[in-house]
């Protein structure tokens, strides 16, 4: 208690106190950095009309974007399908020592095209 007393600048009594407000603290920066983090990520989508590939002689917006997990990445497709009318989006990231991939589809091409079974190659 009096390496973290000293740790913290606090008197041994007041530890507890001060832990808590430190740990209070690192959830609103880390909630910031994600809000950031996800501007960031969103901005991608103003400048996806560059980046169009001819797949099967459909306009594919692919993408690599920079986001930290699988649910950030969908999140960002989300916001590329409510962007974009009529379009199969296909982004991509690397996440640690891993890739993520994720295919949406817009809804007047979801009978017609399954993002589940969209894959690229023979």
């Amino acid at each position: 208690m009096q390496d973290t007393a000293r740790l913290v600048k606090e008197k041994p009594e007041s530890v507890t106190q001060r832990v808590e407000n430190i740990l209070l603290q690192l959830k609103i920066v880390e909630k910031e950095a994600e809000s950031l983090k996800t501007k960031i990520a969103s901005m991608s989508v103003e400048s996806l009309d560059s980046e169009i590939k001819s797949i099967n002689g459909n306009q594919v917006p692919a993408k690599k974007v920079r986001v930290d997990s699988p649910a950030a990445l969908r999140d960002l497709a989300d916001r590329f399908k409510d962007k974009i009318k009529s379009r199969i989006i296909v982004l991509g990231t690397v996440s640690g020592s891993k890739v993520l991939l994720t295919v949406v589809v817009t809804k007047d091409l979801v009978n017609r095209y399954h993002a589940g079974k969209t894959r690229s190659g023979p």
